[in-house]
C-alpha cells in the first residue's frame, strides 16, 4: 500500500484540504477541469489508509464508465491489484446501487427478488398494452409522451399533479393501469429503482438499518445532476453519521429537463449546517483565454455560487468566431478548418444544441472523406437483435416476465400471432395466476385450438429446456446456445442479406460481452442488469474520427479543438427556453459547459440564415456572444475558406456499379451504387471488413 504522504503529494492545496477531511458533511465546488474525480478517488484511498474499511465506502455517480474508472484508480492507488473483494469500495451509478439494494430487499415491498428491470423501449410496450386495454388510440396518446407524464408523477410522488391537465381522468387511468401492470408482472423501470429504494429507507426498519450501517461514508459525484428523489435517498442514507461528501459544480447544472434539481447543490449548506465548503478553482484543461471567455458568459447567472476558474495553462489563442451565410457555409467552414489545422481527427469535436443540426456537417465530412462518429446514435443494446436475445434471457431467468414473452414468443415466427397472444393474456386474466403457470394451464386444459396450443406447447418446452441448461455452462456458451436453439441464428442466415450479416456480427459481440461474466456467480442476472443500465457514454469507443454531439452529451468530455455551432438566438438559447429566467440561465450554463470542453482552440460559429422547418429564416446572434469581451475574440468571417471538392456534375461518373475501389481507412470494397449529391457523387460501397458505407467519390480510388 502506498504511504499516506505519497498519496497527498499528487494534490493541489485545495484538493488536499478536501481529501483529508475524514468526517462530517463536505461540499466541494469543483469547476470544470479542476480534478473532481481525482478528489473522490484520492479521498477514498485516504479514508482506507486511515482505517475505514473499503466495503463501507459508497461512491455514487451517473455512468458505469465513470464508476469503473474511479474504482480502477483507487485499486491502483492502494496497490490492490485486481482485487474485487470486500476491501474494494462500492462505486456505482445510482441505479446500480439501488438495484443492488433491491435484489436483497424487494420482497419486503411485495416484489420477488428476481424482478425484471425494463428500459424505455419495454416501457413503451407496456404503455401500448395499457392503451389497448383502455381502448385508446396510440396516435392520439403518444406512448413516449405518456411515459414522460408517468415519470413526472412518480418522481413528484403526487398523482394530483395530473389534475392540472384537461385530460386528467384519462391520464389518471393510464397511470394507474401502468402501475398495476408493472406490479402484476414483477417489473421495475428506472424510476422504480430509485423510488423503491427510497421506500425501503423510509418505511422498512430492517432494510434501513442494513443500508445505513453498511456504509459509514457516502460520496456523490456530479451532485448538481441529482434529482429530488436521489437527494432524499442520499439524505436518508447518511442520517446516522452525516458523513456525506459531495462534489459538483452549479455552473454545470444542465439537466433540469430530466429531473436534475440545482437546489440540491445550492442548498447543501442549509441541509447540513455544519458543512465545510471547499472550492476547486484551478483548471488543468483549458487555456486562460478560453476560461476567461466562458466566465464572462456564466457570471451573468444569478443562481450560482461565486467562483472563478484559474488556468494552469496560461495564455492561449483567442476564441475564433465565424459568421456564415447559411448552414451549408457554416459546415464547409468547419470542415475547411479541420483540414487546415491537420491534427488527428479525434482531436476535433462539433457541438450543437439539437440533433437535427448535424446533417450538413455529416454531408460535408463525407464529401471531404473525413471519418466521423455521431454520439447518441442507436445504442448497441437498443438494436433489435440484441433486445430480442436479451428478452429470451430475461424470460429464461424470470418466466413470468410478460414484456419479454410478448416480444419473442413469435420471433422467429412460430405461428403464434398477435390475436393468439391477446387470447392467451385474456385467459391468464381469467385464471388469475402468474404468466408461466397460466401458459401451462392453457395447454394442459386445452383452452386454445389445437394448432396454436401445439405451437405454444413447443415454445414452453423450448424455454424450459434452456432453463435446464442455464447453470450447466459458462454464460457465453449459454448465450450462444440460446441464439442457436431458438432458431434466431438460422433465421438470419436464411435471410442472407448484408444487413442480416451485420446483425449476426452484433450477436457475436453479445456473446463476447457475456464472456466477461463467465467466472461470476449468478452471471446471467449480473449480465442482464448491466445490459439494462448501460448508457450511451458507456458505449462510446475512441477512434480516429471527428466527434459530432449535442451540448448535453458533451458534459464530462474534453477535446483539443471544439467547434460550437449554431450560436444563434433561438438555437442557443433554444427558443423554448427564452421566456423563463430559470431556463434561460440553464441555457447559459449549457453554453459554458460547451466552451469549457475545449483544451486549446475554441471556435464559435453562427449562420445569418438557415432552413427552419423547410423555410429559410434569418437568425440574430446568440446573446451569449455579446457577453464575451471583444478583445478575447478573433473574427474569421472575412477569411477565404477552403471549399469541399465539387463533384463532376457535367462529366461522366468516375465509378460505376461493380468497380473495385480502395479507401484509405476502410480498405478494399465493391461499388454497389452511385448517386448524385449536392456537390459530389455519392458512392455506395460494400467494404470487405466494414460493410456497406456511402461516401464521396473524392475519397475513393479505383483498383486495377
Amino acid at each position: 500500500m502506498r504511504a499516506r504522504a505519497s498519496i497527498l503529494e499528487d494534490l493541489t492545496p485545495s484538493q488536499r484540504e478536501a481529501v483529508t477531511i475524514l468526517e462530517g458533511p463536505v461540499l466541494v465546488l469543483a469547476g470544470a477541469g479542476s480534478g473532481k474525480t481525482r478528489v473522490i478517488t484520492y479521498r477514498t484511498a485516504y479514508l482506507m489508509d486511515n482505517g475505514v474499511e473499503g466495503h463501507r465506502i459508497l461512491c455514487l455517480t451517473f455512468t458505469n464508465k465513470a464508476a469503473g474508472e474511479m474504482r480502477d484508480r483507487v485499486i491502483s492507488l492502494l496497490g490492490l491489484g485486481a482485487s474485487r473483494g470486500v476491501g474494494v469500495p462500492f462505486m456505482s451509478t445510482f441505479h446500480s446501487f439501488c438495484l443492488w439494494a433491491l435484489r436483497r430487499f424487494a420482497d419486503r415491498l411485495g416484489y420477488s427478488l428476481d424482478f425484471a428491470v425494463i428500459d424505455e423501449t419495454d416501457q413503451i410496450g407496456v404503455v401500448k398494452e395499457v392503451l389497448k386495454e383502455l381502448d385508446l388510440d396510440p396516435k392520439r396518446f403518444s406512448p413516449k409522451a405518456l411515459l414522460s407524464v408517468i415519470s413526472s408523477v412518480k418522481m413528484s410522488g403526487n398523482p394530483d399533479v395530473l389534475k392540472q391537465s384537461p385530460m386528467a381522468d384519462v391520464l389518471m387511468q393510464i397511470y394507474k393501469r401502468y402501475i398495476e401492470y408493472t406490479r402484476k408482472y414483477n417489473l421495475m423501470d428506472f424510476d422504480d429503482l430509485l423510488l423503491n429504494t427510497l421506500r425501503l429507507l423510509e418505511e422498512d426498519k430492517v432494510a434501513r438499518s442494513f443500508l445505513q450501517n453498511r456504509f459509514s461514508h457516502v460520496m456523490v459525484d456530479e451532485y448538481q445532476d441529482t434529482n429530488r428523489v436521489q437527494y432524499m435517498l442520499i439524505k436518508r442514507l447518511v442520517e446516522p453519521h452525516e458523513n456525506i461528501f459531495v462534489v459538483g459544480d452549479d455552473d454545470q447544472s444542465i439537466y433540469s429537463w430530466r429531473g436534475a434539481d440545482i437546489r440540491n447543490i445550492l442548498d447543501f449548506e442549509q441541509d447540513f449546517p455544519s458543512a465545510k465548503v471547499i472550492k476547486l478553482e484551478e483548471n488543468f484543461r483549458s487555456t486562460s483565454v478560453i476560461l476567461d471567455a466562458a466566465w464572462h458568459v456564466v457570471k451573468n447567472n444569478t443562481l450560482r455560487k461565486e467562483k472563478r476558474l484559474r488556468a494552469v495553462r496560461k495564455g492561449g489563442e483567442k476564441v475564433r468566431l465565424y459568421v456564415a451565410k447559411d448552414e451549408r457555409d457554416e459546415a464547409r467552414f468547419v470542415v475547411s478548418e479541420i483540414k487546415r489545422l491537420g491534427r488527428p481527427y479525434n482531436h476535433y469535436a462539433v457541438f450543437y444544441r439539437t440533433n437535427a443540426q448535424s446533417r450538413p456537417f455529416e454531408e460535408e465530412l463525407v464529401a471531404a472523406g473525413i471519418p466521423y462518429v455521431v454520439v447518441g446514435g442507436l445504442r448497441f443494446y437498443e438494436r433489435k437483435e440484441i433486445k430480442d436475445i436479451l428478452a429470451y434471457l430475461r424470460l429464461i431467468r424470470n418466466p413470468d416476465d410478460a414484456v419479454s414473452f410478448k416480444r419473442i414468443v413469435n420471433v422467429p415466427s412460430r405461428g403464434i400471432g398477435a390475436r393468439t397472444v391477446e387470447k392467451i393474456f385474456n385467459l391468464i386474466d381469467e385464471l388469475k395466476v402468474p404468466l408461466w403457470q397460466g401458459l401451462k394451464l392453457i395447454v394442459g386444459k386445452g383452452l386454445l385450438p389445437s394448432g396454436p396450443r401445439l405451437r405454444l406447447s413447443k415454445f414452453i418446452s423450448l424455454v424450459e429446456e434452456l432453463r435446464g441448461m442455464m447453470d450447466l455452462m459458462p454464460l457465453s456458451e449459454f448465450v450462444s446456445a440460446v441464439i442457436e436453439r431458438t432458431g434466431y441464428m438460422a433465421m438470419l442466415e436464411a435471410e442472407g442479406t448484408h444487413e442480416a450479416q451485420g446483425r449476426m456480427e452484433n450477436l457475436q459481440e453479445l456473446i463476447n460481452v457475456a464472456s466477461e461474466y463467465d467466472d461470476e456467480e449468478d452471471a446471467l442476472s449480473l449480465f442482464l442488469d448491466r445490459s439494462t443500465l448501460t448508457t450511451d457514454i458507456d458505449e462510446t469507443k475512441e477512434e480516429d474520427a471527428v466527434t459530432l454531439m449535442t451540448l448535453h452529451s458533451a458534459k464530462g468530455l474534453e477535446f483539443p479543438v471544439v467547434f460550437m455551432v449554431g450560436m444563434e438566438d433561438g438555437l442557443l438559447p433554444h427558443y423554448r427556453n427564452t421566456e423563463s429566467p430559470f431556463y434561460l440561465e440553464e441555457e447559459r450554463r449549457l453554453c459554458y459547459v460547451g466552451m469549457t470542453r475545449a483544451k486549446e482552440l475554441l471556435y464559435l460559429t453562427r449562420a445569418e440564415e438557415r432552413k427552419y422547418y423547410g423555410v429559410t429564416k434569418k437568425f440574430r446572434p446568440s446573446p451569449f456572444l455579446d457577453e464575451i469581451p471583444r478583445d478575447l475574440i478573433e473574427d474569421l468571417s472575412k477569411r477565404e475558406t477552403l471549399e469541399t471538392p465539387d463533384g463532376p456534375s457535367s462529366e461522366d461518373a468516375p465509378f460505376s456499379k461493380g468497380d473495385l475501389v480502395i479507401h484509405p481507412r476502410f480498405g478494399k470494397g465493391l461499388v454497389i451504387g452511385v448517386s448524385k449529391g449536392a456537390s459530389f457523387l455519392k458512392v455506395k460501397v460494400r467494404f470487405y471488413k466494414y460493410g456497406v458505407k456511402v461516401m464521396a467519390h473524392t475519397s475513393l480510388k479505383k483498383v486495377g
